[in-house]
């Protein structure tokens, strides 16, 4: 029936820098969340004052910017949330910084990116403005104008303010947040049928050209370790392939540089490190024909490693 009670289910939402992993933090008491951009969810468990508590964190979004203009990860990661609290969150945070003031462009993207999980979302948000002083809540509730006050009405006037350098405010805010479960009828959040089929959708497109694209690149670096290895599109220097009887390959000398054996021929140079000199490296004169086979043999076993 969409009810449960055996422990508390939150998901963090709001813009880059908006406080959403210091709340978390006050919510479970320590250091769960590193405070920094992420670009997928984190899910942290806890114990608070005998309450089990499962957090949520999701990417933030651009604060000035319309949901279109977000990437579609984090719209993904935002919508799939949700499945990181089976059968269903029990409360949404809307995490406000109240240093950054609230404009309509803001309130915008507020509104476009929680209706990502559908309108009945509303019923379960409840708005968070973390500062780092008193003052700097009551200023910022005096200049947020008719934004801020349509805020509050969508998640039903259910705000609360912390000080982020307060400890003693998570357990406060826990007790908010519970009245908020008790006054749904401690009912969890569930997402409507056809936006479960949309997000499922687009995870498979997603997975399917992250697949193409991870066979292109396979592709991609094949081609050009053979080019490293001169084995495509190898020429003799008047440019014909060398297979070309006119144009016949030549094996090339072998010299010895300190610690590396270069070996020239028709194809670009090869060059190769090595522990030891070559037995031959140190002598005078051109090599012998079984001294250039065993040489060629090295050559190939290395190449194939």
């Amino acid at each position: 029936d969409g009810r449960c009670t055996s422990h508390l289910k939150i998901i963090l939402l709001g813009g880059r820098n908006s406080g959403k992993s210091s709340v978390g933090n006050l919510l479970l008491g320590k250091e769960e969340f590193v405070t920094r951009e992420r670009t997928s969810c984190s899910r942290r468990l806890g114990v608070v004052a005998g309450r089990r508590l499962a957090v949520v964190d999701t990417p933030g979004w651009w604060c000035d910017f319309s949901a279109q203009d977000t990437s579609q990860l984090v719209k993904r990661e935002i919508a799939n949330s949700v499945s990181l609290c089976s059968p269903g969150p029990h409360v949404f945070l809307i995490t406000i910084k109240a240093s950054s003031g609230f404009s309509e462009k803001r309130r915008r993207a507020v509104e476009e990116h929680v209706a990502l999980l559908g309108e009945r979302v509303w019923s379960h948000c409840m708005v968070v403005f973390i500062s780092a002083y008193r003052s700097e809540h009551t200023e910022f509730l005096r200049t947020g104008g008719e934004a801020l006050r349509w805020l509050s009405k969508k998640c039903s006037h259910r705000c609360d303010h912390v000080i982020s350098s307060n400890d003693t405010e998570g357990p406060e805010l826990l007790e908010k947040i519970q009245k908020v479960v008790k006054e749904n009828g401690h009912r969890v959040f569930e997402m409507q049928e056809h936006i479960l089929k949309a997000i499922s959708e687009k995870k498979r497109r997603a997975e399917v050209e992250a697949q193409k694209r991870f066979v292109r690149m396979k592709k991609y670096r094949s081609l050009m370790r053979a080019e490293e290895m001169n084995v495509v599109g190898a020429s003799t220097p008047s440019g014909e392939n060398e297979d070309d009887p006119d144009n016949p390959w030549n094996p090339g000398t072998l010299k010895f540089y300190n610690r590396a054996e270069l070996k020239t021929s028709d194809h670009r140079d090869y060059v190769f490190l090595r522990n030891k000199p070559s037995p031959w490296s140190e002598g005078a004169g051109a090599l012998t024909c079984s001294q250039q086979l065993m040489w060629d043999a090295r050559l190939e076993a290395d190449i194939r490693k």
